[in-house]
């Protein structure tokens, strides 16, 4: 009864020590939102590099500076669907076409508009099943001299963000393609990149932020290498950019509790953002406004100016 007992107890000891996995389904779905603390800077000085098997990430000394809501939502609502029905040729079967490329969609950033021209209402639109998460379109509002209308911009060859199910030890690389024209829209610039994204999950375990405790995640570190080329006025400029986040994933919730994302210089990794999954928090508000231009052209005939004003204060 005693060597019963005991291999019990060794069992379950060994089941809450075994590595997790990462399943589709654990990822974030339609209409939920999730609450993100950017950490303040001193937190670019740990070290997120270090990793293995059951091991223990303590960075409960995270501080945040700021926070956000990310929001997932059903991406026919998110605005782009007829644009891109109609930039494809879909006209009577657009809810089908749409709805079999894309089953998520999050706002990437809200935008600036300034003196007339910018980017506003960014969105990822992108596909969820069983074995991948894929990012397939972007869609976002072009603004240029006063006029506003929608525009997407599709991957040739879809980014694939994940694989699932996510286990310790997985290891792949997908290249992908995006490119698009302004030149429509009175903007004389094309862009084109292609990347190549590799992603390694090398280590499990236990990770602690000031949230709490996560008893089983698994730890990503994923290298993108993108090559993008701009063209303004038939002047092409090409430039190549590494990036590496590390990204530590909990079943329990639908994006990574903690995702450290920074560039490769000179081959070294420099940390630039920390970010960690959270609770809302009060926070110290920190005021930021700005205008352009500094000194108002003034129109003497139609005796006005026009003038743009930012609001870029946080908490």
């Amino acid at each position: 009864m005693k060597k019963i007992t005991l291999l019990l107890i060794l069992l379950i000891f060994s089941i809450n020590q075994a590595q997790t996995t990462y399943l589709s389904t654990d990822y974030a779905a339609q209409n939920e939102t999730f609450i993100v603390s950017t950490a303040t800077a001193p937190a670019l000085a740990l070290d997120y590099v270090q990793t293995g098997a059951n091991f223990t990430w303590d960075y409960s000394t995270l501080e945040p500076a700021s926070q956000q809501t990310i929001t997932y939502q059903n991406p026919n609502n998110a605005g782009y669907k007829t644009i891109w029905c109609l930039l494809n040729g879909y006209i009577i079967n657009c809810n089908s076409q749409f709805n079999a490329n894309f089953n998520l969609a999050t706002r990437l950033t809200d935008g600036l508009v300034l003196q007339g021209i910018g980017l506003t209402n960014v969105t990822d639109h992108l596909k969820l099943t069983t074995s991948s998460l894929e990012d397939k379109m972007i869609g976002a509002n072009i603004t240029f001299n006063g006029t506003t209308v929608p525009f997407v911009a599709s991957f040739q060859s879809p980014d694939v963000l994940y694989q699932f199910p996510m286990n310790f030890n997985d290891n792949y690389t997908n290249n992908s393609a995006l490119s698009l024209d302004l030149t429509p829209f009175g903007v004389p610039i094309q862009i084109a990149s292609t990347g190549q994204r590799t992603n390694l999950v090398e280590g499990w375990g236990s990770l602690v932020t000031p949230f709490g405790t996560f008893a089983n995640v698994l730890k990503m570190k994923t290298t993108l290498v993108s090559n993008v080329t701009i063209t303004n006025n038939g002047t092409p400029q090409q430039t190549t950019v590494t990036t590496i986040s590390y990204k530590w994933f909990d079943p329990a919730h639908g994006i990574p509790v903690l995702q450290v994302d920074g560039n490769e210089v000179a081959g070294q990794w420099v940390p630039t953002t920390v970010n960690y999954f959270d609770i809302e928090r009060c926070l110290a508000p920190n005021a930021l406004f700005a205008y352009l231009p500094l000194a108002a052209d003034f129109d003497p005939v139609a005796n006005n100016a026009s003038v743009s004003f930012v609001n870029a204060s946080t908490n």
